[in-house]
C-alpha cells in the first residue's frame, strides 16, 4: 500500500506541473496590449495553436501514466493479496493493522474482523510463550522468525512460521512487518522422517538385541553339549564298568544282581535327562487340559514332604475355588517338584521352611512384579513356592535358567531350565527374588482358563494295576534294534505271551498279511527300515482290526500321532522300563477281551 500512494503522487505532481507552466504563460502577457498587426495575430494564433498541442499531448502522457498506475496497483494488490504466503502489518502492541487475503485464509477469518485484533489470539495456548519470547525481541534486533501452531477457525491448529520485521510507518510509529507461512507438509515429512528413523533404530536394536541372544543362544548350546556329554560319558562309563565286573562275576559263580540293578539306575537316570531335555526344547508336553493347580499340589503334598531334606518343613498355603489352567498335570507336577527339590538344596543343613502358596491374581498397567517373559494383561494363577534357605546372588540370578548351570555338587542343571521353558509353553512367566542369606521365593504365573475343572487328575495306584487280568496272547514285536528286541522279547515270553519278532517294516507286514497268525498285540515302533510305521499301522488297522496296537519310540506321543496319522491310545516312551511294557500290553489284552 506504502508503494501505491507514492505512484498516486506521482501523478499529482505531473498535474500540477502543467498548470502552473499555464499560469506562467498566461502571466507573460501585457495587460495592455494595442491591435495587434495581422502577421502579430497570425503568430499569436500559431503560438496558441502550439501550446494547445503541448497541453494535449500533456494530457496524454497525463492519462497513460494513470493508466500505467492503476494497472501496477492491481498487479501489486493482486500480488499482496494472493501471495502464497499470509502477510500482515502488527502495531508495536500487537494488534493487526492490515492483512492479505491469503493471511485471513489462513486464519480462517474474513479479511475485515482480523483488523484491531492480535495475532497473538490465533495462537494455540501452549506455544503462546513461543510468540511472547521472539516478539518482545524484535526491537532489539529488528527481525525474528520462529515456528509454532496457529489454529484456523475451521480446521483447528496447524504449524506456522513467523517472520517479523521492524519497520516505520506514515506518522513515524514503529510497525512490524509479518510473513506467515504454512510449514504443516513440512512438518509432517520431518515427522515421517523422525518416524522412519526411529523404526531404523528399533530395527538396529532389534538387530543387535538378536546377535547378543544369537550369541547366548551359542553360548547355551556349548554348555548344554558340555553338560550332555559329561553326563552321559559319566553314565555309559558307569554301565561299562558295572556291566564288565557283572560278567567277572557270572564267570566266578558269583551274582551280578547288585552290578545290574545299578546298571538299570544310570539307564533310568540317562532317560531321565534325556525327558527334561526334551522338556527343555517343548517336545514333551503331554495332553493339555483343565487343571485344579491347588488340587494337584495337594495329591503330591505327601510325596513333596518326603523329597525334601530332614533340616525342611514344608508348608502349604493352597487358595481353594480357584480357576483352572491349561496345562498338563505332568507339567505341573514337574514344575512344583523342581521348584521343592530346590528350596531343600538351599537349606542345606540349616533348619528352614518351604512354603508353597496359590492365589489368583490380576495383571494390569499397575503391575509391579518383574517376571523373566512379558505378560498380557489379564487373570493369572500364581504358584509360589518360598525358602528361608542361603539365597542367590544376582550374578547366581542371572543365570540360574541356564541350562546345566548349577550350584550343587551333584546337580545336572536342566531343572529350572526345564521348569521356565514348560511356563514359556504355557504361555505365563516366572518370578525370582532373593538375596544371600535372605532366603528365595519363586513365583509361576499362568494364565486362568474360562471354564471350572470337570475331572480330577488321579494315577493308577498300584493296587489298581495288580487287578489287571492276566491274559495269554500273541504280540507282534517290531523292532529294528536287536539289542533292545531281544530282551523285551525273552521277557514278554516269560511273562507266557507267544511272541512274533519282525526286524523291519516290510517283515511285519508280511506277517500283518499272513493268515496263518493270530497277533493280539502289535508294539511297533515308530522308525523302521523297509516300509514304514505308517504302512504298518495302516495295514494292522485294515486287516486287523481286532488288533491292540502299543507305540514305542524315542520321540513324543503328539510326533508319534503325527507320523502314523492317526490316534495313539498306548504310547511308551524309549527308554522304557519291562515292568511298564507288560502293564500295558496286560491293559491291551484285557480290553481286548472286554
Amino acid at each position: 500500500m506504502t508503494n501505491q500512494n507514492g505512484w498516486l503522487k506521482d501523478a499529482a505532481g505531473l498535474r500540477r506541473r502543467a498548470e502552473e507552466k499555464a499560469r506562467v504563460r498566461a502571466a507573460a502577457l501585457p495587460e495592455n496590449l494595442a491591435a495587434p498587426s495581422p502577421e502579430e495575430a497570425r503568430r499569436t494564433l500559431h503560438e496558441l495553436q502550439v501550446h494547445q498541442i503541448e497541453l494535449e499531448m500533456q494530457n496524454e502522457e497525463l492519462r497513460h501514466t494513470l493508466e500505467e498506475l492503476e494497472d501496477s496497483r492491481a498487479r501489486y494488490v493482486d500480488l499482496y493479496d494472493f501471495a502464497p504466503v499470509g502477510y500482515c502489518t502488527l502495531s508495536e502492541q500487537g494488534l493487526i493493522l492490515e492483512a492479505n487475503l491469503t493471511a485471513a485464509g489462513l486464519l480462517g477469518e474474513a479479511r475485515g474482523a482480523l483488523i484491531k485484533q492480535r495475532l497473538s489470539r490465533f495462537i494455540l495456548p501452549e506455544d503462546q510463550d513461543i510468540h511472547y519470547r521472539h516478539f518482545k525481541k524484535l526491537p532489539e534486533t529488528g527481525a525474528q522468525a520462529w515456528e509454532l501452531r496457529l489454529l484456523r477457525k475451521a480446521t483447528g491448529p496447524f504449524w506456522a512460521r513467523i517472520d517479523m520485521t521492524t519497520a516505520q510507518a506514515v506518522g513515524g510509529a514503529s510497525v512490524y512487518r509479518t510473513m506467515v507461512s504454512d510449514i504443516a507438509a513440512r512438518k509432517l515429512a520431518e515427522e515421517e522422517k523422525a518416524k522412519l528413523e526411529g523404526e531404523k533404530r528399533q530395527l538396529e536394536l532389534r538387530q543387535n538385541q538378536n546377535e547378543r541372544f544369537a550369541h547366548q543362544k551359542l553360548e547355551s548350546v556349548g554348555t548344554l553339549a558340555s553338560g550332555i556329554a559329561h553326563d552321559f560319558n559319566n553314565l555309559l562309563g558307569g554301565v561299562l564298568a558295572q556291566s564288565e565286573l557283572a560278567l567277572e562275576e557270572l564267570r566266578a559263580g558269583s551274582n551280578p544282581e547288585e552290578g545290574l540293578n545299578r546298571i538299570r539306575a544310570a539307564a533310568i537316570r540317562g532317560s531321565e535327562i534325556v525327558r527334561q531335555l526334551l522338556c527343555y526344547v517343548g517336545e514333551e508336553s503331554g495332553v493339555l487340559e483343565l487343571v485344579d493347580v491347588s488340587q494337584i499340589i495337594e495329591e503330591m503334598f505327601e510325596l513333596l514332604k518326603a523329597s525334601v531334606s530332614r533340616h525342611a518343613v514344608v508348608r502349604s498355603n493352597l487358595g481353594s475355588d480357584l480357576p483352572p489352567v491349561t496345562a498338563s498335570p505332568a507339567q505341573l507336577r514337574r514344575i512344583v517338584m523342581n521348584l521343592i527339590t530346590n528350596a531343600s538344596d538351599a537349606l542345606g543343613n540349616q533348619d528352614g521352611v518351604i512354603r508353597v502358596t496359590t492365589r489368583r491374581v490380576r495383571v494390569g498397567r499397575d503391575w509391579a512384579v518383574a517376571t523373566l517373559d512379558p505378560l498380557a494383561e489379564g487373570n493369572y494363577l500364581q504358584v509360589e513356592v518360598s525358602d528361608t534357605g542361603r539365597g542367590m546372588t544376582p550374578e547366581t540370578q542371572a543365570k540360574v535358567f541356564d541350562p546345566f548351570f548349577t550350584t550343587k555338587s551333584e546337580g545336572h542343571g536342566l531343572g529350572l531350565a526345564v521348569v521356565r521353558e514348560i511356563v514359556r509353553s504355557l504361555r505365563g512367566a516366572i518370578s525370582i527374588a532373593s538375596a544371600p542369606g535372605k532366603g528365595c521365593t519363586f513365583q509361576i504365573f499362568l494364565p486362568c482358563a474360562e471354564y471350572a475343572v470337570q475331572t480330577t487328575h488321579g494315577v493308577i495306584s498300584p493296587a489298581e494295576e495288580e487287578t489287571l487280568q492276566f491274559q495269554a496272547g500273541t504280540i507282534l514285536v517290531v523292532e529294528d534294534e536287536e539289542s533292545l528286541r531281544q530282551p523285551i522279547s525273552k521277557m514278554v515270553r516269560k511273562a507266557g505271551y507267544s511272541v512274533i519278532e519282525a526286524s523291519d517294516g516290510s517283515a511285519a507286514l508280511d506277517l500283518i498279511q499272513g493268515k496263518q497268525n493270530h497277533i493280539d498285540v502289535l508294539l511297533l515302533d515308530i522308525t523302521l527300515p523297509g516300509a514304514s510305521s505308517r504302512e504298518v499301522f495302516e495295514a494292522a488297522t485294515r486287516l486287523r482290526p481286532d488288533m491292540r496296537l502299543i507305540v514305542t519310540s524315542a520321540y513324543s506321543k503328539a510326533m508319534a500321532a503325527e507320523s502314523l496319522a492317526g490316534t495313539v491310545n498306548r504310547f511308551l516312551r524309549k527308554p522304557y522300563r519291562l515292568d511298564d511294557l507288560m502293564g500295558l500290553i496286560r491293559q491291551a489284552l484285557q480290553d481286548q477281551q472286554g
